[in-house]
């Protein structure tokens, strides 16, 4: 009995939702996609190499898994391994949104949203590489037509969450703990291995849409 009211409860909160917003922070080695109801935290996702930091996770509010690296590591064709390890992130957001899809009544049903941050720059010369995944998962997704997809400059994003275009991680940490109590320092390992990034940006990306939303329905 307690299983099916959890569910009842579950669907309903998402059947009566206005806005159910996803917000991406994705590269080819870690990623971060989470999930807000009508502007409120729900769900998180995350994927890392580190298994210390997906062993830290808290299901079912926040769940890690490892990057599946492909099985090309010998060097001998790394623009296809990129194509694979790009193929595994895109399968992996499919999954997250649809298990949220999949939890709503298909009479009820809106339309999901998901927005990602635009890569213009990345200082590391992986720019094709990132284009492709940006690629790759969008269109899976606006094909199945699971979602409407926007995409935001990092520059507008910075200044959205900490009121400042160039903030740096430290600075987009705290004013999301600052402002809407979120902290995902928890699901750190060690200074040098900070999933927290990665899930801070995915929720002022989906913060940001949701606010979008909101203007674009006169709400605020």
């Amino acid at each position: 009995r307690g299983r099916v009211l959890a569910t009842f409860k579950i669907k309903s909160v998402l059947d009566s939702a206005r806005h159910i917003t996803f917000g991406a922070d994705v590269s080819i080695n870690h990623a971060a996609v989470v999930c807000l109801v009508d502007g409120n935290f729900y769900r998180a996702w995350y994927k890392h190499t580190v298994k210390k930091c997906v062993d830290k996770d808290d299901p079912p509010a926040v769940i890690g898994s490892m990057v599946k690296r492909s099985k090309f590591t010998d060097g001998s064709d790394p623009a296809f391994a990129d194509l694979i390890d790009a193929a595994d992130i895109a399968d992996w957001m499919e999954f997250v949104v649809t298990s949220i899809d999949n939890r709503r009544s298909q009479a009820m049903k809106r339309p999901l949203y998901l927005a990602y941050e635009r890569m213009l720059v990345e200082a590391t010369g992986r720019v094709v590489q990132l284009a492709q995944l940006q690629t790759m998962y969008s269109w899976r997704l606006f094909g199945l037509g699971l979602c409407r997809l926007r995409s935001y400059d990092p520059g507008a994003i910075k200044m959205f969450t900490a009121h400042n275009g160039s903030a740096d991680k430290d600075t987009m940490e705290s004013a999301v703990s600052e402002r809407w109590s979120q902290d995902f320092t928890r699901f750190n390992s060690g200074a040098s291995q900070r999933i927290s990034e990665d899930l801070v940006d995915a929720f002022a990306i989906s913060k940001m849409l949701h606010t979008e939303l909101m203007l674009r329905d006169g709400a605020i």
